[in-house]
């Protein structure tokens, strides 16, 4: 009986070292992305080419970030960490500090860049297969650049003269039919947010992916921000839209480009992001002192900006941290 337990532990020993083998080999190494570079944050499609690749990414400007990216580290048992600078970035920058206060049980590569097309390239050797290109869902956009102004057409002719226009690759436009070298579309039209009717050269219309998990949905009534991640409900904002005759857009849009403050000679918004051309995701208004603007802190939940979405400072730097380029916005 004893020579049997024997045997069958042995046995058992031996396919359970089998099975961690083999479970190590197909394990693949998961890695978080980070620049300190504003120039390749903001002219390289990093943010969207990581979340397409499953791999975390966070642009860090601050000491003060060092320790959420800790976290995100042993929350998401990251195995490398990939610094992406550029070329002119002083050695002496965050990098060094990063390098210093992260564990040194994470790997680690720096790689600096000599111009942009080397971060698509670099990015190329990394995939964290978190997500398939099946499951992409896109809509369909105007094929410009997102600040770029677009007119559409009263009727299938470029000499039909314009019923308005729109901003750039981030509003949906709607298919209703196919004229000849033309569709026949449904818009929000920028000027006075209003859903129109018109006709937009084939050529112009582009299908966009929405190259991201995040799924965010604005409540105009509840003046809520519903922020959802794989179709779980990951955080509730909040929040701030226009006031009247400042009215927010409603419809689709794709979240793109972002930048960390703007203001005027008496306030300054943090953490924008921008949705639809001049309207933004952003903080609340905060005065030149640095102090919050309690005026304005004490409107949220109620319409309140020219049209913009405010919301409390924290979250604001959450949204800007972790919602990326290519999400689904939708305002209703």
């Amino acid at each position: 009986m004893v020579i049997v337990f024997f045997l069958l532990s042995a046995i058992f020993s031996h396919y359970q070292r089998i099975y961690a083998f083999e479970f190590a080999k197909e394990k693949e190494e998961k890695h978080i992305i980070l620049t300190t570079s504003r120039d390749i944050f903001l002219n390289t499609n990093i943010n969207r080419e990581c979340d397409e690749k499953g791999i975390i990414f966070r642009y860090i400007y601050n000491k003060e970030q060092i320790e959420d990216i800790e976290t995100i580290i042993t929350e998401n048992d990251i195995d490398k960490i990939i610094y992406i600078c550029s070329d002119e970035e002083d050695k002496t920058n965050l990098i060094e500090y990063i390098t210093k206060n992260i564990s040194n049980k994470i790997k680690r590569d720096i790689f600096r860049v000599y111009n942009y097309d080397m971060v698509s390239e670099l990015l190329s050797r990394y995939s964290n297969n978190q997500k398939e290109e099946d499951d992409e869902i896109s809509i369909n956009v105007i094929n410009r650049d997102e600040t770029a102004r677009y007119y559409i057409y009263k009727e299938a002719n470029i000499n039909s003269g314009t019923i308005g226009y729109v901003y750039g690759n981030l509003t949906e436009v709607k298919l209703i039919e196919r004229q000849n070298d033309f569709y026949k579309v449904e818009t929000v039209r920028y000027s006075d947010k209003k859903s129109v009717i018109g006709y937009i050269p084939v050529k112009d219309i582009k299908k966009r992916g929405l190259n991201s998990r995040y799924n965010v949905i604005v409540n105009i009534e509840d003046q809520i921000i519903k922020v959802f991640y794989d179709n779980i409900l990951l955080r509730e904002i909040i929040c701030s839209s226009g006031k009247e005759w400042y009215d927010t857009p409603k419809g689709r849009f794709i979240i793109g480009r972002r930048g960390h403050s703007f203001g005027s000679s008496t306030y300054t918004c943090y953490n924008w992001v921008r949705f639809n051309n001049n309207y933004l995701f952003h903080s609340v208004l905060f005065n030149k002192d640095g102090t919050v603007n309690e005026w304005e802190y004490k409107k949220l939940g109620t319409p309140a900006s020219h049209g913009c979405i405010r919301m409390p400072l924290e979250d604001s730097k959450w949204f800007y941290d972790n919602i990326t380029e290519g999400a689904l916005v939708t305002i209703k």
